[in-house]
């Protein structure tokens, strides 16, 4: 979600073929890369909610964070991430 505007960020391929999240609200100039994101929600649910990694079946990231995570809001850049958490 954007920060700025709270519109959902749409996902793309970068001509580089990575991949990014780009707000169709033009409250950001350019995309925000899509794996630092990922990673930095990843590392916050490793630290808060850490009985998700050991869980007995094997799930897929996707299926962690959507027990984990609520919205995640992408400020200017990659690296301002505000995570609300699901209770």
């Amino acid at each position: 979600m954007c920060a700025a505007c709270g519109r959902r960020l749409e996902p793309l391929w970068t001509a580089d073929g990575g991949r990014a999240y780009r707000g169709p609200c033009g409250c950001r100039l350019r995309p925000v890369d899509a794996n630092r994101i990922e990673r930095l929600v990843g590392l916050s649910i490793a630290r808060r909610r850490p009985d998700l990694a050991v869980a007995a079946t094997p799930r897929t990231q996707a299926e962690v964070i959507g027990d984990a995570v609520d919205q995640v809001y992408v400020g200017a850049d990659a690296d301002e991430v505000l995570i609300v958490w699901r209770t």
